[in-house]
């Protein structure tokens, strides 16, 4: 029984890890600009929001680039009315 695919036009995306990341490069660099402001201003902090900064952008080109590939390989006519609708 659980060899038995349910068929849709649709495409479900797989589990991502880019949110999970993404938070976390946000909470350092919310940590390291909170202590930047509030402390005696020592270089890690400094660091901690610059790694914190590109990890950001580092997730933004990843998540968007995993977008763009799968939006090449299985948006069919359905998912792009879909997502038309969505808009």
């Amino acid at each position: 029984m659980s060899d038995h695919a349910q068929k849709h036009p649709f495409h479900l995306v797989d589990p991502s890890p880019w949110p999970l990341v993404a938070a976390t490069a946000a909470g350092m660099f919310t940590g390291g600009m909170v202590m930047f402001m509030h402390s005696d201003r020592t270089p890690a902090d400094f660091w901690l929001a610059a790694l914190g900064i590109a990890g950001i952008l580092f997730v933004m080109f990843r998540w968007w680039g995993n977008v763009i590939s799968e939006s090449k390989i299985y948006h069919n006519k359905v998912v792009q009315i879909g997502l038309r609708y969505g808009m």
